[in-house]
């Protein structure tokens, strides 16, 4: 699957969050104002048995996914908000991705378009 053509976005956004307020604030106010917002309310520890163990993706081959995309490594490093020096030491198996980042590198894998989307948008 060929992103590159739904890519060429490349506006960046500028946050409408205020960092130096927010990181003037405690522990409380800033819980105080997650719980305001009741669009992103906290689950419930009913809710959050429901929840499974994700379980990290042991390897991934980057290049493989870079070259499935069509990809070269500074396009997926702008595309997917990974720097390109990143990108390389990966690719020459000279850094690990964490699993986080594994995990993340499977999403795109599967979903590329879906990943930009979100990632554009900024939110």
């Amino acid at each position: 699957m060929n992103v590159k053509h739904i890519s060429n976005h490349h506006k960046i956004t500028k946050s409408l969050t205020n960092w130096d307020k927010v990181r003037k604030m405690t522990e409380a106010k800033i819980i105080h104002a997650a719980r305001s917002d009741r669009d992103a309310q906290p689950l419930s520890k009913k809710q959050l048995k429901y929840f499974k163990r994700v379980n990290p993706i042991r390897q991934v081959e980057i290049k493989l996914i870079r070259h499935k995309l069509g990809l070269s490594q500074e396009e997926f490093a702008h595309y997917f908000g990974v720097s390109q020096r990143t990108i390389q030491e990966w690719e020459q198996h000279r850094r690990i991705p964490t699993a986080t980042a594994r995990n993340f590198l499977k999403v795109i894998e599967s979903e590329p378009t879906i990943v930009q989307k979100i990632l554009r948008s900024g939110t």
